[in-house]
């Protein structure tokens, strides 16, 4: 299975923590997403300090 994040929003903009080294990462609602069946999106995304590639979405906030 893919690493997964819950994705969180607050005045700052969308962020969700690295599942590999727990570093908080900005989500950019620009980039591209798919739309699950939730209705809720799903953005891939790097973390930039230790270079995984995760998923992130609100449907994955009970995995942090």
């Amino acid at each position: 299975m893919s690493m997964v994040a819950g994705l969180r929003e607050d005045p700052e903009g969308m962020w969700a923590y690295c599942p590999a080294c727990g570093e908080r990462i900005l989500v950019d609602d620009d980039e591209e997403f798919d739309v699950l069946p939730s209705g809720n999106k799903e953005y891939f995304t790097y973390c930039g300090a230790c270079g995984q590639g995760f998923y992130v979405s609100k449907d994955y906030d009970q995995y942090g």
